[in-house]
Parts: C-alpha cells; structure tokens; sequence
C-alpha cells in the first residue's frame, strides 16, 4: 500500500487530496498545527475505510516539522506523494513599498524553507525506490505581478522554482515533481483530481488553475490607489483609461471585482456597478472580462538575440 503526506492539511485542498488518494489505497499522513483539527480528519478518513494518521507540527519549526514526517513514517512507511500547501496567513502580507527584511523572512521561512525540509525528510527513500512524487500548490502571484502581496509572492515564486528544478533532476531517478498554481476561485475536489492526474501521467511540472493575469490586471488598480485588496472593490474613482492598453486592463479588473462580488456573496448591485463601470469605458458587460483583451493587457515578453 501506498502512502502520501499533506503538510499543511486542511478542510480544502489537503482533504479532498486525502480522499481522492485514499480512493486509491493510498494511507495519508496529515500533517498541520491543530491536533484537535487532525483527529477530526483522521475520524473522517476512518469513515471512508481511508488509514490516515495526523500528527501535529508547524512548518516554522523545522526540527518540529522533520520529526512529525519521521512519526509518519514510523507508522505509515515510506512517503511515496508528497503534497506541501501550508496556509498563508493574509493578515502577514504587506505591499512591496513597505515590505521589511523581517517580513519577507517570514514567508521564506513557511513557504520555501518549510517545502526545502519536507523534502528532504522523504526523498531520499523516493530515489532509493525510483519512484514517487512531490507536490506544491501555490498561489497566482507565482505567475504574475501582485505588489499587494509581496513577500508571499516572494516564497510562493521561490517554491516554484524549487518545483521546475526538482522536476529536472529528479526524472531521470523516476521522481516526478509538480506545482499547480490556482489563479481563480477553486473547487477543491477538482484539485484534487488534477494533482491525481498529475502524478499519474507524470506530465509537465507547471500547471495553472486559472489565468493569473486576471490578478494582475486587478493589482494595477491596487496600486493606483482606487483599488482594496481583500474584498476586492473600488475606494475611489476608476481613472479614466489612457491607452488600449490601459482600458484592458481595467475592463479584466473590474469583471474580476463582479466575480468576486457574486463568490462572496455581495449581491447583485456590486456586480451591476461593475458592469455599467466597464460599458462607461467602452466595455461589454455580456462578455469575457467585459471585453478586455487580456493578451493585449500583457503581450509577450520580448525575447532579444
């Protein structure tokens, strides 16, 4: 039987991935802060005819974190998938101008430095047996411009990286590594099915669950001042486009704010602000991103020589 580990599990992604790899006679080790949220898991799973253990460990403590995968292994055995997906804490990220060296060190330290010592408390049991997989789920700023979450965009790019490298080198010792970056409201399930496809076909490293752009494009009004990061929304006046280039992106932006108002449940008169906002600036409000070119917003970096 094999087993695959969760660091960082949750309600979401972490248990969706426990259930669909139990479906596969996986075991799953789950590994996060809460031991009361564990055994709640570990009841679930048990439900499901799905052996799981949890044990609990913060992934900031890197001693703590490589004796709780050793527990698990203890019990379980061999890691054959690991998935790392700690939750960011929203309320520690700060805008790039005010960004310090502390708070930057922080997300390094969750993301990167926690993804750096799962890995290598399993690997080398992959490489012995020349199979396996790792997993890393990241966020849209993976892929895109998000001043508004800059020392998180920091760790997640980092572990990306971290990902594409490991990929390279570990596939001729039949060790599959992936990211899979989520740029758009998610079904947790369906994440879990792609990860499973993911391992299975042992296809690209990089995939991406959304067009991060649409973030991006959002992240430009951020930091014109007009823009809140969390709901999305307008606290000042939409400027008047000064290009195409511009009107694009403002047109993504605001079916960005739309959707996000409808995923929130903010009612109906948001998203109709944000449409007859669009239509002002020549914008559709029928259409994908109100008619934003989103290829437009962002063409392709130039590549010299």
């Amino acid at each position: 039987m094999k087993t695959m580990l969760v660091v960082g599990a949750g309600p979401g992604i972490g248990m969706s991935l426990a259930r669909r790899f139990g479906r596969e006679d996986y075991q799953i080790g789950l590994i996060s802060r809460s031991q009361e949220k564990l055994d709640s898991y570990v009841k679930e799973l048990s439900g499901l005819k799905i052996k799981s253990v949890g044990v609990p460990a913060d992934v900031f403590d890197r001693d703590g974190l490589k004796a709780a995968i050793a527990k698990v292994v203890t019990q379980l055995g061999p890691i054959d998938v690991l998935e790392y997906s700690p939750l960011l804490d929203m309320a520690s990220l700060v805008d790039v101008l005010s960004m310090e060296v502390e708070q930057a060190q922080v997300q390094l330290n969750m993301q990167i430095l926690g993804a750096v010592t799962s890995v290598r408390a399993v690997l080398d049991g992959m490489i012995k047996k020349g199979d396996g997989a790792l997993l890393f789920t990241l966020g849209a700023s993976a892929y895109s411009s998000c001043p508004s979450h800059s020392n998180g965009s920091l760790g997640v790019v980092a572990v990306k990286q971290y990902a594409v490298m490991l990929n390279t080198a570990l596939k001729p010792k039949g060790v599959y590594a992936g990211c899979l970056a989520i740029g758009k409201p998610h079904d947790s399930d369906e994440i879990a099915d792609i990860y499973w496809e993911k391992v299975q076909t042992r296809g690209p490293c990089e995939t991406l669950y959304g067009d991060p752009r649409v973030q991006a494009c959002y992240e430009i009004l951020l930091a014109q001042g007009v823009g809140r990061v969390f709901p999305p929304g307008l606290v000042g006046k939409l400027p008047s486009p000064r290009d195409e280039n511009e009107r694009n992106i403002f047109l993504i932006a605001l079916q960005h704010i739309a959707k996000c108002a409808v995923i929130l449940g903010e009612g109906q008169a948001k998203v109709d602000e944000m449409a007859e906002l669009a239509e002002s600036i020549g914008g559709d409000r029928n259409a994908a991103h109100f008619g934003g070119d989103i290829d437009k917003a962002f063409p392709q970096i130039s590549t010299l020589g």
